[in-house]
């Protein structure tokens, strides 16, 4: 599937000087109203979903997301883009669809994902998007701590099985909260300058 509205463009490149955040572990997303509750998490299982025309993997790791999702796509074919869904901004007055203003190497997509690991992993104001220009194979870490799958789903299924993920529906909690945490706020700002973004409005489907 596509990224959307916003197909991801190359416009040249610049050297990249991220900030690197370390904390503590907080909740992205809770099977409960309670701002403190403990953030909820998948057993490592995949399922594949399948719809009229097309199909994806949507895979729920127990915990670190971004390592998993460097690890699924670093055999693709590269240069790579980059699309970042602020839904809930907080250090902004709206939100917006955050395209990468150029194509990106794994190294440096590798560099942007971890430079804001604790960023994506433990707060629930985004998704992250990664696509092969060439192929079109995606990956979508989303504010419910899943990770949707786009391509050779043959070869995903196989990965994470010997990952030792498991085949199981993937279930999101009613009620849920999600968790936006001033803590983040800084690595907000960080992400949002890191590159020359091209900033689209928000669709109805990125909506809270």
């Amino acid at each position: 599937m596509p990224i959307g509205e916003n197909p991801l463009s190359a416009y040249g490149s610049r050297k990249l000087f991220p900030t690197v955040f370390d904390m503590e572990t907080l909740s992205k997303f809770s099977a409960s109203e309670q701002a403190s509750a403990r953030n909820y998490t998948h057993p490592d299982i995949w399922e594949r979903q399948n719809y009229p025309g097309w199909s994806r993997l949507a895979i729920g790791p127990r915990l670190h997301e971004i390592p998993l999702l460097l690890d699924l796509c670093k055999n693709w074919d590269g240069p790579f883009g980059v699309l970042y869904v602020l839904s809930a901004p907080r250090t902004i007055e709206t939100g917006g669809r955050f395209q990468s203003p150029h194509p990106v190497s794994y190294e440096d997509l590798e560099l942007f994902l971890y430079s804001f690991q604790e960023f994506f992993e433990q707060d629930g104001r985004h998704d992250i998007w990664v696509i092969s220009l060439p192929t079109q194979n995606q990956l979508i870490l989303d504010r419910h701590n899943v990770i949707y799958a786009y391509g050779n789903l043959d070869t995903l299924e196989r990965a994470l099985e010997e990952r030792e993920f498991s085949p199981a529906p993937i279930e999101t909690p009613v009620p849920h909260t999600h968790h936006y945490h001033p803590e983040f706020d800084t690595a907000e700002r960080e992400l949002l300058t890191y590159w020359d973004w091209i900033q689209y409005e928000l669709l109805p489907s990125d909506e809270v």
